[in-house]
This record gives structure tokens, sequence and C-alpha cells, in this order.
């Protein structure tokens, strides 16, 4: 079994550690490839000195909800590869195989691995002994990463069903973290011996029902683009937009993920964006005008998908917000739109 991890998992803990005021070379230091090899290459670093890397800068930002909130960082890689399966898949046991395969391939000190339980198919990630036993800080962190992002994507497969029955964590109940994780109404079995996901079995044949795939794919290559646009600012203003579309689910995170990401109060954030002109609610609600013009360009997509997408409560809500801005309804500025073409 691979004792491995992609060179892509070093850069996303780096990007995440500068986004916390961590700077590149510091965090890189001990690792033996360059940036731009890790980037071009995707070389395939030891678990050992990903290890070290890794307590290091889990060290130095000192959060001991350190692995959530990485996987809550990593949305837009998550969305990519979520993508990726949705399109690949024409049923839930095809993703699951799917994403067993990218895991075995990518989280190197772990076994993952399907099993059938008579009534359930169980997901098992369960890090390997030597690692547990020498890393335990990394393991812990790397292992709520990986849950966080399993979690977010099996809220993909199927937008009309809860596919996953019960989770069982590795720690306690009175960890720091179980409050973060009740956010997914799932219940919870907490001392477990590994990691596991339990889904039912008479979901796995189940088509997958989601019309978010043309969706992610819009949204992870416009994030993608305003991570860049917005991250090399000075603002608060700008790196509050960054942080959002890094954030994405692709629902809107509110002003307290934002500030807990960026390691602020969230009074202090909200007086910082104040000074600068700007409250959190008119940054989400330009964000909002601007997906939505993308998402109009959809043409299968309904107005009140377009609403229900921006999290509005109706499309009514959606419409009046959308001629506040451009001074035109939705389907006339669609109608437009492909008119202008």
């Amino acid at each position: 079994m691979p004792k491995e991890v992609n060179s892509k998992f070093v850069i996303m803990i780096c990007d995440y550690a500068e986004s916390r005021g961590i700077s590149r070379e510091w965090s890189l230091q001990g690792i033996s490839y360059s940036e731009k090899e890790m980037k071009e290459n995707i070389e395939r670093i030891d678990y050992q000195t990903f290890s070290e890397f890794a307590i290091r800068i889990i060290t130095k930002i000192g959060d001991d909800n350190f692995g959530f909130k990485l996987g809550e960082w990593l949305n837009l890689f998550a969305a990519g590869l979520i993508s990726q399966i949705l399109v690949s898949s024409n049923n839930i046991m095809t993703a699951l195989n799917f994403l067993v395969e990218f895991s075995t391939l990518e989280l190197g000190p772990y076994k993952v691995k399907l099993k059938n339980r008579n009534s359930h198919i169980s997901l098992i990630y369960k890090p390997i002994e030597s690692w547990e036993q020498q890393y335990p800080v990394v393991c812990k962190q790397v292992s709520e990463m990986a849950v966080v992002f399993t979690l977010k994507f099996f809220k993909h497969l199927h937008r009309e069903t809860q596919i996953v029955e019960r989770i069982g964590l590795m720690g306690s109940k009175e960890h720091s973290t179980t409050k973060d994780y009740l956010q997914f109404n799932i219940p919870i079995e907490f001392n477990q011996n590994r990691y596991w996901f339990d889904i039912p079995l008479e979901y796995v044949s189940f088509p997958i029902v989601s019309s978010d795939k043309n969706l992610i794919n819009l949204l992870t290559s416009y994030a993608s683009q305003k991570v860049a646009e917005y991250s090399s600012g000075n603002t608060y203003y700008s790196l509050v937009k960054a942080t959002i579309f890094r954030l994405l689910k692709p629902k809107f995170p509110t002003l307290n993920d934002v500030a807990s990401n960026l390691g602020y109060s969230t009074r202090t954030l909200q007086r910082r964006l104040f000074e600068e002109g700007w409250n959190y609610k008119q940054i989400i609600d330009e964000l909002k005008f601007d997906l939505a013009k993308k998402y109009l360009k959809i043409e299968s997509l309904s107005v009140k998908e377009v609403a229900w997408n921006l999290e509005y409560s109706d499309s009514s809500t959606f419409v009046r917000a959308f001629k506040k801005h451009s001074g035109t309804t939705p389907l006339s500025w669609r109608k437009s739109f492909y008119l202008d073409k």
C-alpha cells in the first residue's frame, strides 16, 4: 500500500497557511521539491516528510480545529473533484468506487475501502497504525479534513435524499469540532477505531440526481478566477471576497464562517469592512448578482432554479434583488443576452 501523499496536498495546505499569515517560504522548509515542480509534475511526498511539514504548520497556527477548517477551506478543490466524479458516474455506487480509488491513490497513509454490511455499504477510512502512533496530531487533523471533504461529496450525490445514515468518528463527543459536525444533521457515533460512513444498501443503485454538474463546473472556474483576482488585493474587502469564494459549498458562507477562517472575531471583521465603506451583506449581494448573470446564461436553468441556487427564499425575492442591481428582470436580461449574441 502506498505511504506517499500527492504533492498537491502540500500546495493546498501551504495556500491555507498563507491565508492565515504564514509565508510560503517558511511553510515549504524541509520539502525537497520546488513549488513549481510540485505543481507541474504532481510529485509524491513520503508520509514522514509530509507529516513533519504539516505538524510545523499546525503548531504555528495553533488551532485545535485546523483539520475541519482546512476541509472547509478546500471547497474549491472539492468542487472540482466532485464535478469530475459526478460527470463520470451513472449511479451512487459508481461514484463511491471512484472516491475510494481517488482516496487510495492520494491519501497514502490510509486504508480506504467499501464494506458490505447486509443492509448498508460502509465507506471506511482507517489511518495506518504506524502513522497514527508516530504523528497522532497530523493524523487527527488530516483525518478531519478528509471527513469534511467526504461529507461534501455525499451532499452532491443526490439532491433529494440524505445518502449517509450515520457516521463514525475516532474522536470523543467532547472534542471541540463536535458542534461543527452537527451542521451536517447526520447521527454520529464517537470513539470509533476508524472513520466510517454508512449508506443504506437501497441507495447505492440510485442514479446521480443533481442539476449541479454544470453549476459546479461554472462555479469552480469562476471561483478560481476570482480567488486569484482578489487574493492579490490589500484591502479587507478583497480578503473577504477571496475567502468567500474559497468557502463556497456552493452555498455562501456566513460572516462568522469567513471571520473564523481568517482568524478574526466577527465584530473585528465587521469593523474593518465598515472602515472601508462596506458591510458583509453588500458584498454577498454583489456576488449573488454577478453569479446570477452567469447562471442565467445556462438556458436549461429556470429563473426559479437560479433563485434557489443563490439561496433566495423564493423567485419573487430574487427578481426584486436582480432588478435593483440591473434595472431589469432576470428573464428580460436573459432575453437581451441571447439577442445580443
